[in-house]
């Protein structure tokens, strides 16, 4: 051999060092891309994950939405009821749990909302009945004698808010 080279398996060295080389080039070259591959799959996979738990989550606040809102309308209800025997709304709310001519319009369940409070203001004409989270932040509902509920989140609702559709 006028050059030094040695012959393994029919290739010479040069030869295998180039074979070696490519083999190496194309696992490097798929190691981004199976990266990027793994990376989306994880990403699709923690957008599922999300998805699925705001689901149950969106599931559970619409339940609780619905409990507060037939509360409220139930409220409403009385005060229009109280306005029709005792032609003017009441001072207070807690006027509706006394006995008297009229008997309660309300139960002390009604009233209760785990987490929210009431505030009503009544008029001549019309009242205001506010559902507001005790922490501040959340849903806050509001009605009036139109019967129409409406709400907001993270600040309170009045009439301009957007109604409650569902």
């Amino acid at each position: 051999m006028g050059f030094l080279e040695e012959v393994s398996g029919g290739r010479s060295t040069g030869e295998t060092d180039i074979q070696e080389h490519m083999n190496k080039t194309r696992q490097t070259a798929q190691t981004p891309v199976k990266l990027l591959i793994g990376l989306l799959t994880l990403c699709g996979c923690a957008v599922f994950l999300f998805w699925m738990a705001s689901g149950a989550y969106v599931a559970k606040q619409t339940a609780d939405d619905a409990a507060r809102i037939a509360k409220l309308k139930t409220v409403s209800a009385a005060l229009e009821t109280f306005r029709e025997v005792n032609r003017a709304y009441p001072s207070a709310l807690g006027t509706l749990l006394k006995e008297g001519e009229v008997p309660p319009l309300l139960s002390r369940q009604s009233l209760d909302q785990p987490g929210y409070t009431y505030e009503y203001k009544p008029s001549p004409d019309n009242f205001a009945l506010h559902l507001k989270p005790e922490t501040g932040t959340g849903a806050y509902y509001y009605t009036d004698k139109s019967g129409e509920v409406r709400v907001s989140l993270n600040a309170p609702a009045g009439a301009a808010s957007p109604l409650w559709l569902k």
